[in-house]
């Protein structure tokens, strides 16, 4: 066996490895290509095109694993005159990288990237304004200020949306420019193409983030379109709707709100059951927001489930916070272990102010040995989070499994974890005490340490038991090293002398924290002075503890004079002056001193320190303000004037059968029309309504007049077949003085209706036609609709762009029941529309 597995080897050897050909091999193979820049600046050079998109392809897969090629800039740059689409888009990617780096050298080709402007290729476009855009140069900014006005008002959404992209480069280099930069984004808010909607958002908070007056006349456009909107876009805009609706609608969580009785339930019902939901009235665009924002949840983009669920915390009454929000969150947790943190982030903060979403599912929460130690601790602490009178029981047996098998770092957390469950919840405060006791023992010195602490917070919650307790924690000193756990039994041990059994071991345990004073840390030594002092003012009954007392506390003022912490012997001047025999008046207020009732411990959760911020902000998620976070604003005590939004009406059938009518992307005949020029209106319904019926009227002439052409033709036909043919029935014979009898009266209409004036002919837009030639219709086409024009590009309908404009194509709309194919309104629907 082993000769044949030898012979097997050398034959291999023998064997040539066999490869597969290039054209075989997907563009991966760029990335491990090596090539040097002398070869791709051979390519780049050649006149052959082949050779230069494969060395653009080499420079962009370089340029993507973060290797420095900007020595290629002028080789590159020569390319952008290039016939071929694609090098000339990887010309473009290229050059966007480097243009900030190398600015010089980009003015050089600023040329053909305006001339890229009129490009037949929207993506040509939309790259040449991107190009322009990132040249950081003060001089060019009126250039590109007027390439941008032009590509706003371009037929390809995609333009439009790179134009909406470039006015924050131009504002954060010339901001003198932002009354004009105000006016685009406010044409671009206005926008009929969801695409371009995202990308406005981002320009509006970038430019103007609090000119809210400008969102008025656009809120329930963007509102209803915000599920068209591309995903990182819905973000932005749930983002900038979220912050519009903080200063223009009351808060939904303040009380005296009416309530909605359930439509099917009777009156006796409903005021006797207040358990069951309950909506809350409010207005009208705050509830469509809400609405329209839900949906979002089922987004594969986690950040537009995170945004959804901001809103609805920040917006959303209480009870409307249900467990579908939960839901999508949850999903998250089942993505890589950065995203998975960033979803239980912002699950903790939601934790603590709508627990009753995430109730639930508890058992998503538990810990398992795969995850990572940080996304460990979240889950504890929102367990802890979690807990209510129903599961609290099942969370604590969880975090004892927790104590015994859990790696070190996470047994402190969970200590506190379990000390934060029993401090909420006085009915299993015992139970926690019990099991922190057991872990006195526990080998891991931190462990102890922190059970320490929690008890000795949790036991100013307990009035029972306390002294059992004590005395067990007491036995620790000889073994305990840990400072913090040292002072925190020292302190419980002067805090509660008042139990009979503490005051029994007090003055013992003085005296042996006396004889390791000189090595205990200075927080340990402070807790022995105070100790020493309660002692003191505490009233024995036997004279000989008293006196022993008095001669520990003595020993201990010798210890203090030679201590190196100055702190400490100030400390102790005071506490020696205030315990003086010869000064009365300060012995007998000791006790108000050194007893006094102290306030219980504070066991907020530290995460409950993020809800200060935004939920799901860079500044939420590190716990720390970030530079240009914007706090979001507080409800308006007082409702702001609704009207600001009724400028433009709310989106029906009748709205998009009047745009598709003018065949334009004008403003006045967008999806929401304002409600003050109803009267005008009717009157240009009534003059269309006239101009349609004298149009008729010109339609009937025709056919009148061909009518009257077509009898005559018969009648010389029928009297050449009078001549020719004698035998043919009489009555043949009086059929065409029949028809010129009937031909008169048409005759006379004619002449009426020359002498009316001809009627005013609709003058067709040629604004599309104008600004590009190639979208004009052939002979014997009907025209498109510049909503339409735009997907006569093969390769915007190839990839699939702009689907809003394609339904609204005169095709389709000739297969819906509203309207012909030419999107025209017939005059009889007109009619019943009015009449209705």
């Amino acid at each position: 066996m082993a000769a044949a597995a030898h012979a097997v080897s050398q034959l291999q050897q023998k064997l040539p490895t066999l490869k597969a050909p290039k054209k075989f091999l997907s563009d991966a193979q760029y990335f491990n290509a090596t090539t040097k820049n002398e070869t791709l600046v051979r390519q780049l050079n050649s006149n052959s095109v082949v050779a230069k998109l494969e060395a653009m392809k080499k420079v962009i897969a370089q340029l993507s694993k973060g290797r420095d090629v900007s020595e290629l800039f002028p080789a590159v740059v020569k390319n952008v005159a290039s016939t071929s689409l694609e090098v000339k888009k990887l010309v473009y990617l290229y050059v966007i990288h480097y243009a900030e780096e190398k600015h010089d050298e980009a003015l050089l080709s600023i040329a053909h990237f305006q001339k890229d402007m009129t490009d037949k290729s929207q993506h040509v476009r939309a790259l040449s304004l991107r190009v322009l855009s990132s040249i950081r140069v003060p001089i060019i900014v009126q250039i590109v200020l007027l390439a941008i006005r032009k590509c706003t008002n371009d037929p390809s959404p995609w333009v439009r949306k790179a134009a909406a992209l470039a006015v924050p480069k131009i504002y954060n280099l010339n901001q003198d420019e932002k009354p004009q930069l105000v006016q685009l984004i406010d044409q671009l808010l206005g926008d009929n193409s969801p695409t371009v909607h995202g990308a406005a958002a981002h320009a509006f908070c970038a430019v103007c983030p609090d000119n809210y007056e400008l969102l008025h006349k656009h809120y329930r456009k963007l509102v209803r379109q915000l599920g068209q909107v591309d995903e990182w876009g819905q973000v932005v805009l749930l983002n900038l709707l979220l912050r519009y609706a903080r200063t223009q609608f009351l808060s939904p969580f303040k009380e005296g709100y009416k309530q909605k009785k359930k439509f099917y339930a009777s009156d006796s019902s409903s005021e006797s059951d207040d358990d069951g939901y309950v909506e809350y009235e409010m207005d009208e665009d705050h509830r469509l927001l809400l609405n329209n924002a839900l949906p979002l949840l089922q987004s594969g983009n986690h950040a537009v489930v995170v945004a959804v669920a901001s809103l609805y915390l920040h917006l959303a009454p209480q009870v409307e916070f249900s467990s579908k929000i939960g839901k999508a969150l949850l999903r998250i947790l089942r993505s890589t272990r950065e995203r998975q943190y960033i979803a239980l982030i912002v699950i903790h903060t939601l934790a603590t102010q709508r627990p009753a979403a995430f109730r639930p599912f508890i058992k998503q929460f538990y810990v398992t040995p795969a995850d990572p130690i940080f996304t460990q601790q979240m889950k504890i602490d929102t367990l802890a989070l979690l807990a209510d009178s129903t599961n609290v029981n099942q969370i604590i047996s969880e975090f004892k499994v927790y104590l015994h098998s859990a790696p070190e770092e996470l047994l402190a957390g969970t200590v506190r974890a379990l000390g934060r469950v029993a401090f909420n919840h006085h009915d299993v405060s015992e139970t926690c005490l019990s099991t922190l006791a057991e872990l006195t023992t526990h080998p891991n010195e931190i462990v102890v340490g922190e059970s320490v602490v929690v008890t000795r917070h949790l036991l100013q919650k307990v009035t029972t038991g306390q002294g059992k307790i004590i005395l067990r924690l007491t036995r620790l000193l000889s073994s305990l090293e840990l400072p913090i756990a040292r002072a925190s039994i020292v302190w419980l041990v002067g805090e509660y002398l008042k139990v009979p059994q503490v005051a029994q071991v007090g003055p013992d345990t003085f005296r042996s924290l006396l004889k390791t004073f000189v090595k205990e840390d200075s927080s340990v030594k402070m807790q022995i002075v105070i100790l020493g002092a309660k002692l003191m003012i505490h009233d024995y009954e036997e004279e000989r503890v008293k006196e022993r007392i008095a001669d520990l506390f003595k020993y201990m003022l010798k210890l203090v004079q030679y201590d190196e912490s100055y702190t400490l012997r100030d400390r102790v001047r005071i506490v020696k002056r205030i315990l003086a025999d010869d000064n009365g008046d300060l012995r007998e207020k000791a006790q108000l001193i050194f007893a006094v009732a102290k306030k219980e411990a504070d066991f907020t959760d530290p995460g409950e320190e993020r809800t200060r911020f935004q939920t799901g902000s860079l500044s939420h998620v590190l716990n720390n303000q970030v530079s240009g976070y914007i706090p979001l604003a507080e409800f308006p005590t007082k409702q702001p004037d609704v009207s600001v939004r009724d400028d433009q009406m709310n989106y029906s059938s009748d709205d998009s059968d009047d745009s598709s009518e003018s065949g334009t992307n004008d403003e006045s005949d967008s999806f929401y029309s304002s409600s003050d020029d109803s009267a005008e209106k009717k009157t240009k319904k009534k003059a269309r309504k006239v101009e349609s019926k004298e149009t008729e009227s010109e339609t009937e002439s025709e056919t009148e007049s061909e009518s009257k052409q077509e009898t005559e033709t018969e009648s010389e036909s029928e009297s050449e077949s009078e001549s020719s043919e004698s035998s043919e029935p009489v009555a043949k014979k009086k059929q065409p003085a029949k028809k010129a009898a009937k031909a008169e009266p048409v005759k006379q209409q004619q002449q009426q209706q020359q002498q009316q004036p001809p009627a005013k002919e609709e003058k067709k837009p040629t604004d599309l036609l104008q600004f590009m030639s190639d979208f004009t219709p052939a002979v014997g086409e009907k025209p498109q609709d510049t909503d339409t024009a735009v997907h006569s590009d093969p390769l915007a309908s190839a990839w699939g762009f702009g689907q809003a404009e394609i339904d609204r194509s005169p095709e389709k709309a000739g297969k819906e029941p509203h309207g012909p194919a030419t999107g025209d309104v017939s005059p009889k629907a007109e009619e019943e529309e009015e009449d209705e």
